[in-house]
Parts: C-alpha cells; sequence; structure tokens
C-alpha cells in the first residue's frame, strides 16, 4: 500500500524530492532520519515507487500505473528492502545485497535499496555498505532509514543527502491507521496512546478488540459504586484474565478526562473525543474522581512491581467500592 497523505504530513520533505525526481538529480544515497511514526518508511516506498513510475505526477508517482502496482504487492524488480534479521543486520545479508544489484541492468527507472532500521546494522555490515556507497551500481538509489543516525557510521552518513523528517501528531496518525483498519480516526487516536504511540501495537490492538474492550471496562466502571464485596471480587477476577495492564490504562485514561472536563469544560483536552456524550454524562454521577484516580495508579504502581495480578485487581476494587460508599 503506498501512502499518499504523507506527501502533505512531510511536506518539506516532499517538496525536496520532489525537485529531486522532476529535475532528474537523484543522489545516489539518502537517509532519512527523524522520530518512530513520522512517516520515514511510507516515504522511502513511495519515493521509489516514483523513480520507477511511468506516470508520475509533479514527481509523485501515479499509484495505478504497473510498476506502481508492482511496488504496491511488493514485487517490483527494481525495489530490494533489506532489514534487521532478528536483533541486527547482518553481514550476509549485505553481501546477499551486493550479488543482487550488481548483477541486475536498469533499463527504466532506477534500481533502489531501502535499508530499514539502518541503525541495526552491524559494524561488519556498515563498513560493508559503505563501500557500496563509495562506488555504487549506475541507476541505484540506496535509502537508509533511521531513528538514530548518531547509530551509523560517520563516514555512512556522509555519503547519504539528509532528509529530517518532523513528528506528526496523534491525530494526524490516528487519521492514517483509521484508513488501515476497521475504526474511526478518534478511536484510533485513543488506541494509539493506549499503545504508547506505537503504532504496529495499536494495530494489533485494534485487531484484538481493544475498543470493544474499553466500552466493556467504561460501563463496568460506572456500576462500580452499587456493587457489593462479593461482586468486585468477581469483576476484579475477570478483569485480571483480561490484560490488567491494559484495563488500568483504559481507566486512567477515561478518568483523566473525567477531571479535566469537570475542572475546564473543554471539549478539544478530552482524549476519548468519540465518547463525549457518555462522558458528560459520567461526570454528572461522579464528585471527585481524581480519587479514582488515586487508586488506579497505586493498583498500576503494584504491577509494574509485579504484584500478583488477581490480588492487584481485588483490593483495587475494593478500595474502590469503599471509596463510592
Amino acid at each position: 500500500m503506498l501512502r499518499f497523505d504523507i506527501v502533505e504530513t512531510q511536506a518539506s520533505v516532499w517538496d525536496k524530492l520532489k525537485k529531486v525526481i522532476t529535475g532528474e538529480q537523484v543522489a545516489h544515497a539518502y537517509l532519512f532520519q527523524g522520530p518512530v511514526g513520522a512517516g520515514k518508511e511510507d516515504t522511502a516506498y513511495l519515493f521509489a515507487a516514483s523513480l520507477n513510475c511511468l506516470a508520475p505526477a509533479g514527481g509523485v508517482a501515479c499509484g495505478s500505473c504497473s510498476s506502481c502496482q508492482k511496488v504496491v504487492h511488493g514485487n517490483h524488480p527494481n525495489i530490494h528492502v533489506i532489514s534487521p534479521d532478528g536483533a541486527f543486520i547482518k553481514l550476509q545479508q549485505m553481501k546477499e545485497l551486493k550479488k543482487s544489484i550488481f548483477l541486475r541492468q536498469v533499463d527504466a527507472g532506477y534500481q533502489v535499496v531501502i535499508v530499514l532500521q539502518a541503525d541495526k546494522m552491524t559494524p561488519e555490515t556498515a563498513n560493508s555498505m559503505l563501500k557500496i556507497l563509495e562506488e555504487p551500481p549506475q541507476r541505484t538509489v540506496f535509502i537508509l532509514v533511521a531513528n538514530n543516525n548518531w547509530a551509523l557510521l560517520p563516514t555512512v552518513v556522509s555519503r547519504c543527502q539528509k532528509l529530517s523528517f518532523k513528528s506528526l501528531s496523534i491525530e494526524e496518525r490516528a487519521r492514517v491507521l483509521a484508513g488501515e483498519v476497521s475504526c474511526d480516526a478518534a478511536g484510533a487516536a485513543v488506541v494509539l496512546r493506549l499503545a504508547n504511540g506505537n503504532e504496529t501495537t495499536a494495530r494489533e490492538m485494534i485487531e484484538e478488540g481493544i475498543l470493544e474492550l474499553r466500552d466493556r471496562v467504561i460501563h463496568q466502571a460506572a456500576g462500580i459504586a452499587k456493587l457489593n464485596a462479593a461482586d468486585a471480587l468477581f469483576l476484579a477476577e475477570e478483569w485480571a484474565k483480561s490484560d490488567p495492564e491494559i484495563v488500568l490504562k483504559i481507566l486512567l485514561l477515561w478518568y483523566r478526562d473525567l477531571e479535566v472536563w469537570k475542572k475546564t469544560g473543554a471539549e478539544s483536552l478530552i482524549v476519548n473525543q468519540d465518547k463525549l456524550d457518555a462522558l458528560k454524562k459520567a461526570a454528572e454521577q461522579i464528585e471527585e474522581p481524581q480519587e479514582i484516580i488515586d487508586i488506579l495508579l497505586l493498583a498500576q504502581q503494584a504491577l509494574v512491581h509485579n504484584a500478583n495480578k488477581q490480588l492487584a485487581m481485588e483490593n483495587m476494587l475494593l478500595q474502590w467500592v469503599k471509596a463510592c460508599g
């Protein structure tokens, strides 16, 4: 899948790349550097597609020609992708890459080598890469993608055109994620926060039903004040069998929103944007969200210190019921 929205969200990077393509001033090596989630990999694939597109528009791939479709399906003969095998990119991988790129004759477009997580090259691999960059094959472009360019050999970095990517907001990243999975952008934004900003984790969480879990947990939390001790223990067992760390994150985000709403009344500051109506109703039923937040934080701290999950949930809910009484 080619992401075209990245042309707008990383406009400064793409202004440079479009000039490179339309002016046919393509360098032999680029370093895409910047934070996780900034769209570096997506830009690498779109740049590779644009260099080989049969009908580019203003320097950007059309997305529909036979060449672009091969990129989409991962079988374009001009494009090679290398990524860590385990924890590192190993020397044998670079040797195999050399064989592929030096033996291939490129008659149209460019041969493009995309090195994902380039900062994970071993020293031997990096030195092997340096030799290729010093004498690259004709019509071959290397794109090194890295979060930490300081982990690369300075001599490798010096042979690349450097392009820096800006951090994307949660909302921008959520819009992209929502287009890939079955949820709206507001829900995707919540899951990204639950996943600490990791898009891969967020995608997996959505596929595993995190939004349905959130709905159930929020609904159950609304009735805790009416539970007796036995019911609280049953609920503790259910939450312990789920992922208690995630349950606590869901609850902490929800009660954080309740506290913010009661203190400020500012909708723009709410994380659970897709639950605004329910949040406002819940805020009418609770006087001090901070008291519940403190109980949740204690349970979270207990789990960090490897407390028994069942006991941690039981203790938390019994304190919660008591606080509501």
